[in-house]
């Protein structure tokens, strides 16, 4: 199956770099809600955001013979299981090649797996978090920020997903100061004080805004879990609760989840806390506390947090 290729390696490399670590606390401050919402688009230069950046995708698909237990690489398909398909960085199709798992040779991408046929349930093919292009078979919960998909080879996507560019997605629309989500033709959140919805296209042209002190200081996929359906709302890696995606698991070491409940935040306890029960029951959610910075989040958008 084919992929865009997610993440190039400076940006998430950059991302990374610059992520801090989610703040295991953090104090309420239950300030009113905004009541409404700016109808105005922001026309600014269009840039791609790290999380959600998709290239021309390199000739790794179309191998003849079956999906099922196999990895298209190249000309060849890989055993899963005995082997898995990586390449240098190259988009040559020529320098894609199947390796056996212990390889020591394996270069940026690695599929160890590129649809859910390739895995035991309840293992399905995850991106895994903090990697370029690292594909293996592990719990949906765990380290997995997206499920590969392909409408071509018939691989489905959860419930209330469907495939988007090579990948399970949701029809997302934020909560953005009002309590109806933004419209269709404008589904994204930008704060600067005070809400406004946009379009994509907007929001991407915004997203200059957050790193160099423009007029917008937020751009939000989503503010609530809600927002997302089926997925999980997770900050930035790169600039923190300045911006948000729908994704199909946070990570706590350098994501924070957005929540409306502290039901929203077990997974994000089970990273943080494991089985210490006394971290487990400082866990809260709740919006972070005025510091006099001009970059927080809109008041209503709560994050899971324990305490230090």
């Amino acid at each position: 199956m084919g992929f865009g290729r997610l993440f190039p390696a400076a940006l998430w490399l950059l991302s990374v770099a610059c992520a801090s670590s989610a703040p295991r606390g953090a104090t309420a401050d239950e300030s009113a809600t905004p009541d409404r919402r700016a109808k105005t688009v922001p026309q600014l230069s269009p840039l791609t955001s790290p999380e959600r950046a998709i290239e021309p995708a390199p000739p790794r698909a179309g191998a003849s013979g079956s999906t099922r237990n196999t990895v298209s690489c190249g000309e060849k398909r890989c055993k899963v299981g005995h082997e898995v398909c990586t390449n240098s960085g190259s988009t040559n199709a020529d320098l894609w090649a199947c390796l056996p798992e212990s390889s020591t040779a394996l270069g940026e991408s690695v599929y160890a797996c590129d649809d859910p046929s390739d895995c035991h349930a309840p293992s399905t093919c995850c991106l895994r978090w903090a990697s370029n292009e690292n594909f293996a078979c592990g719990k949906p919960d765990v380290n997995c920020k997206s499920l590969p998909c392909s409408v071509a080879e018939g691989t489905a996507c959860p419930k209330g997903q469907h495939c988007q560019d090579g990948f399970c997605g949701v029809d997302a629309r934020a909560t953005c100061g009002s309590p109806e989500p933004c419209p269709a033709e404008a589904p994204y959140c930008a704060w600067s004080g005070t809400p406004e919805c946009v379009s994509k296209a907007a929001a991407l042209a915004a997203e200059g805004d957050l790193t160099s002190g423009g007029r917008v200081t937020g751009l939000y996929q989503c503010t609530k879990p809600s927002d997302c359906g089926t997925q999980a709302c997770c900050t930035s890696t790169g600039i923190g609760v300045s911006e948000t995606f729908c994704m199909n698991s946070c990570d706590s070491g350098i994501t924070m989840t957005v929540c409306d409940s502290t039901a929203d935040c077990r997974q994000f306890a089970g990273e943080r806390c494991g089985k210490d029960a006394a971290c487990r029951k400082t866990l809260r959610c709740g919006p972070i506390a005025p510091d006099g910075s001009n970059s927080l989040p809109p008041p209503w958008m709560k994050l899971c947090s324990v305490a230090e």
